[in-house]
């Protein structure tokens, strides 16, 4: 018979037995055990191996991620866009400045490398057109390197006159390309595209030229008047020699084509009050004065030579002139230059105004519905362009009476108060959308912003809720110009119709000094908070609306005023 204290001691021998086989239990199981699986990508292959800048690649592999925002590829240190990804699969383009080396991918923080480079193709180059003159339907041949030998894999573009125009591709060898120049095409670059890779020419292709190229720096030869004629300031003086009539005559022939360069332009003074003709052997443009198609920047006048059928065909024309009659004070005016150009779009970029310099006049000429969609009003407003001003009506008719005006460009996010279906909203940086407008630089060397406004519902200056805010947005960093900070300058016979800001005053917290120019995401005129009573009170008349008769930017008040004086 077991004692107690025997059977204690069995106890004891039979647990530490039982903790032992437990420990040896756990170590076996640990040991015999599989390890977690790896989560680290794995690049399996990938195809083409070899390719030029912008070349499609496909990468198969283990562990990658469907989050493109996770995943990071590489082609030897240079990241390149991710197109595509899941688990098993990447698509990516062969990024700019890539050289050939291995492949990397991370994702989320773990890197695999590939065991295989990826080669990437040299660039290929454009360094001659032969013949360097031509029109359409001539061959050319391109020279230069790197071009492959495929016909499928290379596009060639010339310049045109809105966009650029495809050429027919001949003949491929991998140092030369011969193509037939297309239809549509003006004087510019070449772009030889080989694969997805694109190369402009650093030199021009000339197509004829067929009209006027007249600059009247040095000389104002061929050109005649009435009146009396100088050079000075890199422009033609042209004297009115105490009359109201001038004309400015070409004393040679030209050769107008309609087809390639349809558009003749004059750039002059803009004179208050005047009369502008555009006479030749053809006859009277539009059949009578200030027929011209359009106005640019406010002192740019084109012709389109296909109206009403003026040209038709190739045509040597003669006894051409431009007829001024004035019905307002000025004793001359200056011809910058005459020329022709194959399009609006053309002339548009030919001599366009100076960084910081703008100028919107509503002056119902022809050419005027364009500009007017340069602005936009908000909370329901209406606008027109009549009486040589923009019109604003506001929409409330009840409380305080608001519509600002935007200035279109590259909206990507709906305008306060104007309705997101609306074909001037969401315009999306799209440069060829009919509403699309370059946006607002504004520079030190033209720091006055000025508005002009019409005699009808003019602000009621006096109240405090009544405000003229000129609001300007960067970077949607607010920042207003208050009519309490507005100047009107007492010597211009506009009185409290002319407001102006300068941009650079430190007074008003404006742009920096340090800052010669400023990009904005918005720019506006805020027109908000005009009570109805107080002007009813004030004018005798309903508040409906105001009138512009410009808006523009001056390199000083003194500008300013002498440019207003032609609106007196």
């Amino acid at each position: 018979m077991m004692t107690n204290k025997l059977k204690k001691r069995w106890g004891k021998a039979l647990m530490l037995i039982s903790c032992l086989g437990l420990i040896v239990t756990i170590i076996s199981c640990t040991e015999d055990s599989p390890e977690p699986p790896s989560t680290a990508p794995e690049i399996i292959s990938f195809s083409p191996n070899e390719g030029r800048v912008g070349t499609v690649v496909t990468i198969l592999g283990k562990n990658f991620s469907s989050q493109t925002n996770s995943v990071k590829v590489s082609f030897d240190g240079v990241e390149a866009s991710v197109e595509q990804a899941s688990e098993s699969l990447l698509v990516v383009s062969v990024p700019a400045g890539a050289t050939t080396g291995t492949l990397s991918v991370v994702i989320f923080g773990e890197e695999a490398v590939s065991e295989e480079s990826f080669t990437v193709a040299t660039s290929h180059s454009v360094t001659a057109v032969s013949p360097e003159v031509g029109e359409a339907g001539d061959q050319v041949t391109i020279t230069g390197s790197n071009f492959g030998t495929s016909k499928s894999e290379v596009s060639v573009s010339f310049t045109g006159t809105e966009e650029d125009v495809e050429a027919v591709v001949v003949s491929v060898t991998d140092t030369e390309i011969v193509a037939v120049v297309p239809d549509g095409g003006s004087t510019g670059p070449l772009k030889v595209q080989v694969g997805p890779e694109a190369v402009e020419s650093s030199f021009d292709f000339t197509f004829p030229f067929f009209g006027f190229a007249n600059e009247f720096v040095e000389s104002a030869e061929g050109w005649s008047s009435d009146a009396s004629l100088s050079l000075a300031d890199e422009a033609l003086v042209v004297d009115f020699g105490g009359g109201n009539q001038a004309s400015l005559a070409y004393e040679g022939e030209v050769v107008f084509n309609p087809d390639k360069f349809p558009i003749l332009a004059i750039r002059m003074t803009r004179l208050a009050d005047f009369e502008l003709s555009l006479v030749s052997s053809l006859g009277t443009f539009g059949d009578g004065a200030n027929t011209y198609t359009g106005i640019i920047d406010g002192d740019i006048y084109y012709y389109d030579l296909t109206e009403g059928d003026y040209v038709t065909a190739e045509t040597l024309v003669t006894d051409i002139e431009f007829q001024i009659a004035k019905s307002s004070g000025e004793s001359n005016f200056n011809v910058q230059w005459i020329r022709s150009f194959e399009s609006v779009a053309t002339l548009k970029s030919y001599d366009p105004f100076p960084v910081g310099k703008f100028l919107w006049e509503f002056d119902n000429e022809p050419g005027d519905d364009e500009r007017k969609n340069d602005w936009l009003p908000t909370h329901g407003g209406t606008y027109q362009i009549a009486n040589s001003q923009i019109k604003v009506e506001f929409a409330q008719t009840t409380g305080d009476r608001r519509a600002d005006l935007y200035h279109l460009f590259m909206n990507t996010f709906p305008v306060q108060g104007v309705g997101v279906d609306d074909p001037r909203n969401n315009i999306t940086g799209d440069p060829k959308h009919p509403y699309h407008r370059n946006s607002v630089t504004i520079s030190k060397d033209y720091p006055i912003f000025a508005v002009k406004f019409g005699e009808r519902d003019r602000p009621p200056v006096g109240k405090v809720d009544g405000e003229v805010v000129g609001s300007f947005v960067r970077d949607f960093a607010f920042g207003e110009f208050q009519l309490s900070d507005a100047t009107q300058d007492a010597s211009t016979k506009a009185g409290d119709r002319l407001y102006y800001w300068n941009n650079w005053d430190n007074s008003h917290k404006q742009v920096p000094e340090d800052l010669n120019e400023v990009t904005y995401e918005i720019f506006q005129i805020k027109m908000a908070g005009f009570d109805p009573d107080y002007y009813k009170e004030q004018t005798g008349n309903d508040l409906t609306g105001y009138d512009i008769d410009w808006i523009g930017t001056f390199e000083s008040v003194e500008a300013m005023n002498a440019y207003n004086l032609r609106f007196e």
